[in-house]
């Protein structure tokens, strides 16, 4: 009887190590799907760091090109005012030049005036 209890509690100390086995490689599994679980946490946080530094980065490239737009627009404008200003100082040279023949005009006719009542 002594040998059968002896052989009974052999047989229950086997299994309880067994199971203390079976609980630390469960245990272990459990701790690595939770290390898991926190790094797919972190690359998910990281994912949404980045989709948000990207969406940043485009806003402000949008910005950028839409100032550029603004620039080229003033050019375009600056431009357009350089070449009426041009026209404008070149009606102005012949302006003055036909107002210097007008003078040149007159005072010949005056001097041909003077001559002519002299004359008579």
């Amino acid at each position: 009887r002594v040998q059968e209890l002896v052989q009974e509690l052999e047989r229950s100390n086997r299994e309880k190590e067994d199971l203390q086995r079976i609980l630390t490689d469960e245990l272990a599994q459990l701790n690595a799907a939770k290390k898991d679980e926190s790094e797919m946490d972190e690359a998910r946080r990281e994912a949404a760091q980045s989709r948000s530094e990207r969406d940043e980065a485009l806003r402000q490239v949008a910005e950028v090109r839409e100032q550029m737009a603004g620039m080229q627009k003033q050019v375009a404008e600056s431009s357009s005012l350089r070449a009426q200003l041009d026209s404008v100082k070149k009606e102005l040279r012949n302006a003055q030049q036909q107002v210097e023949r007008f003078r040149k005009l007159q005072g010949k006719l005056a001097q041909e005036n003077e001559e002519d009542e002299k004359g008579l």
